[in-house]
């Protein structure tokens, strides 16, 4: 929880630094919504991803919806390249935060879902996206800095287009599955109870 403080953290200097995080580790009660500047985002983030999932959960298409959202969220965050002043910036980063937002859970799902009930597989998996994050962000600085702002939607561009590939890969049809064996066993839950004689 206190890991997506780090902005905060890093805003502190020397001996505060460290009190600030022992502090933070201590108290259970800290959440980065407790930031009055990332609250509101992060919650239209989280109902607006929520509302998605549901809507793949009640129909099983999950494949479509998540290739949907990630190519609309793709293609929004590349069109910031060519929008101009705050308004409209703001309307493409709102639509393209509603839009991609069901990417995470949906993937986040299917990587559990196909797990096989190894806790560990998913922790790995989540591991090798942040390597991929942390080798490529000083990669993109340097592009950026090089090269001009336009080199980065570029080199984005292009990570976005190879995601794709991999995002259409994942195993989203475990959700499905999983999700009409829920039902089957309400079902049978409903029946078992409706089908007993009632004792008198």
């Amino acid at each position: 929880m206190c890991a997506s403080s780090s902005l905060l953290l890093l805003s502190l200097e020397g001996d505060g630094r460290a009190r600030q995080r022992e502090k933070c580790l201590t108290l259970p009660s800290f959440s980065p919504s407790s930031l009055p500047s990332s609250s509101f985002p992060r919650q239209k983030k989280q109902i607006t991803g929520n509302l998605w999932a549901l809507w793949a959960d009640a129909t099983g298409h999950h494949g479509p919806i998540l290739a949907f959202a990630y190519c609309a969220a793709g293609l929004l965050r590349y069109s910031l390249r060519y929008v101009k002043g705050f308004p409209q910036t703001l309307g493409v980063v709102l639509l393209m935060e509603a839009l991609g937002s069901p990417v995470n859970i949906i993937a986040d799902a299917a990587v559990i879902a196909s797990g096989g009930g190894d806790e560990g597989s998913y922790g790995r998996t989540r591991l090798f996206g942040a390597v991929g994050w942390g080798l490529f962000s000083p990669v993109g600085g340097w592009l950026v800095q090089r090269r001009g702002l336009g080199a980065g939607f570029v080199a984005n561009g292009a990570g976005w287009g190879s995601g794709l590939l991999l995002t259409l890969m994942l195993p989203v049809s475990v959700l499905s599955s999983s999700s009409s064996k829920k039902e089957e066993r309400k079902r049978e839950k409903g029946g078992a109870g409706a089908s007993e004689p009632s004792s008198s």
